[in-house]
């Protein structure tokens, strides 16, 4: 499969100079990996096969995608050219080709693998193994809408027809738990740190049980702190509690002003919920957060409401009317 045939010319073998040998890339990947014919590397049956794992409805085959093979550092494959991908790798591709006999194929997911592989990098030749893979495979490649820069090696070097797919719906992560917690007890601390400084020891617990110490230091030089550091003596005879801490109120009314702009961080920050599923809008609430997210306080609630009551095809003007509103910045 491998194996080009001998009487192919310049235009076949692609944009090359010369006219390499027809056994190049079978030698290639037994250079790298060994025997073809007795294979013992990953993917392989009890029977000494190469094993290529999906399953099938029909018509249609599904699959994942193979790994590389290159243990410890797999993004070496992508820029060493005289690397090869694993054999089973390619005998997925054949098997495809001339096992299956598919028509088409489709990659679902950015992004893959296959047209990173070594070869040219523009222009392919009948030695670049996105070429040798793919063969003369119709390839459509579901592609996020986000990542354009990408999907351009995949529709220059994979020959994909890309199909754009949104991205999932945005919101904002929020505080919970333990961080929910600390972010009202910090509140409550400065709006009189002397009147409240019998939460520090309380603040100083929850900061240790949500493991913030790592992100948040209390300084430098003493990343973390306990409760016990803020411990008072007994008293100094004089009717009057004395501390033992050379944590100076000052130090750590500071500690708490960096925690709280770290807690506004995490709060506002912005991450995806679930997964986008193919050819369905997102629903209402999903549409809410996103575009509150995104805009922020450039998009009023009531124009945000006014685009998800309206559905598809309204146009900009019938939205801003149904918000009231006669303009956005």
């Amino acid at each position: 499969w491998l194996t080009f045939p001998t009487g192919w010319g310049p235009t076949e073998w692609g944009p090359i100079p010369f006219l390499p040998d027809a056994q190049i890339l079978s030698r290639k990947l037994e250079s790298q990996w060994g025997d073809l014919g007795n294979p013992s590397h990953l993917s392989v049956s009890s029977e000494g096969k190469y094993v290529v794992s999906g399953l099938q409805f029909g018509n249609v085959w599904i699959g994942v995608q193979p790994l590389l093979g290159v243990e410890g550092d797999p993004m070496r494959l992508l820029f060493e050219r005289d690397l090869t991908p694993h054999p089973q790798y390619a005998a997925f591709y054949s098997w495809l080709q001339k096992g299956f006999e598919v028509d088409a194929v489709v990659h679902f997911g950015t992004h893959g693998t296959v047209e990173w592989l070594p070869g040219s990098p523009v222009g392919n030749t009948g030695l670049s193994w996105s070429d040798v893979l793919l063969g003369n495979l119709p390839n459509v490649y579901l592609y996020t809408a986000n990542n354009p820069s990408e999907s351009i090696i995949a529709k220059r070097r994979g020959y994909g027809t890309i199909v754009s797919h949104n991205v999932p719906p945005y919101g904002r992560s929020g505080l919970y738990k333990q961080l929910a917690i600390l972010k009202d007890l910090i509140a409550d601390f400065r709006e009189d740190p002397g009147a409240n400084a019998v939460l520090r020891e309380t603040i100083v617990d929850t900061v240790a049980a949500a493991g913030l110490f790592k992100d948040c230091p209390f300084s430098p030089e003493r990343p973390k702190i306990t409760a016990e550091d803020l411990q008072p003596s007994n008293g100094n005879g004089n009717g009057r509690e004395t501390t033992t801490s050379d944590i100076s109120e000052q130090d750590f009314a500071d500690f708490v002003d960096r925690l709280f702009t770290y807690l506004q961080v995490v709060e506002n920050r912005l991450f995806s919920e679930g997964l986008h599923v193919i050819g369905r809008a997102p629903d209402e609430g999903s549409m809410r957060k996103y575009l509150s997210a995104y805009f922020g306080d450039r998009l009023p609630d009531s124009v945000v409401s006014a685009i998800v009551e309206s559905g598809e095809g309204a146009t900009p003007e019938q939205i801003l009317q149904a918000s009231g509103v006669s303009s956005v910045s």
